[in-house]
Order: structure tokens, then C-alpha cells, then sequence
């Protein structure tokens, strides 16, 4: 029992911080690697996306992935994050709670002047969060 409510309490704490930090979207690539290191120090680089415009980060476990997709002059254009499908409800919920819900799984953050899209995508066994700036 004491287990479980270690895990929970880890849990919410691992979506609170997604939640609410991790909106590197504009950052160089440089920048998002320095601020990873110091805002999420127990996800590691994962150099599986090489070919790719992007830079990965998953947890310890290897069960959550956050991915910052990258310009060509080195900048964030979006990002998206994925988790195991159980922790979706507590998601939908801390986002709801701290974003203005619009509709459909979307949500809207607005920072310095800018409109953030914050998009829920379910699948089987995960799901997905992508941040993306607002396009009018």
C-alpha cells in the first residue's frame, strides 16, 4: 500500500511539472538541451532520432518521451510529449485545471504575448501532448 501511494504521488508530480514547464517552443536547440538537463535531470538524450529535425528525451524507465522538433535554423517549431495511456484522465485534468479548455482534447496557454495550442491525442497504450504555437 505504502507503494502505491509513492507511485501516485510521484505520478502527479511527474504531470504537474510536464504540465506547466515544458514549453521550450522558440528555444535553440542549444538552450533546450542546457534546460533540460537542469528542469528534467532524469530524462536522458536518446540519439535514435539522428536523421531526424528533432531531439528526443525519454525518462529513466523508458516509458515517457518528450521530443522538441527542430527548424532548420536550430529553433523549437513544437514539441510533443508521450506517456503510458493510465496516466491520461490525471492529464486531462491538471491540464483542464491550469489551461482554458477549448474543445475536442485541446487546450490554450497563452505566454509572452503568444497563443499555445495544447493538443491530447489517445491511442491504445499511450497518448500523446503536443504544444504547438497558435496559428490565426
Amino acid at each position: 500500500m505504502k507503494y502505491i501511494t509513492i507511485t501516485t504521488i510521484a505520478l502527479l508530480l511527474i504531470i504537474s511539472n510536464f504540465s506547466f514547464s515544458q514549453n521550450l517552443i522558440g528555444q535553440h536547440v542549444n538552450d533546450i538541451k542546457a534546460t533540460m538537463s537542469k528542469l528534467r535531470p532524469k530524462y536522458h538524450i536518446d540519439n535514435t532520432t539522428v536523421e531526424a529535425k528533432s531531439v528526443k528525451f525519454i525518462d529513466q524507465g523508458g516509458d515517457n518521451t518528450l521530443i522538441f522538433f527542430i527548424d532548420e535554423k536550430g529553433f523549437c517549431k513544437y514539441q510533443k510529449f508521450m506517456m503510458e495511456v493510465n496516466f491520461a484522465k490525471n492529464t486531462v485534468d491538471t491540464l483542464t485545471k491550469n489551461y482554458k479548455y477549448l474543445d475536442n482534447l485541446t487546450w490554450l496557454d497563452k505566454r509572452n504575448d503568444k497563443d499555445y495550442l495544447i493538443k491530447m491525442q489517445n491511442n491504445d497504450y499511450y497518448f500523446t501532448v503536443v504544444y504547438s504555437l497558435k496559428e490565426d
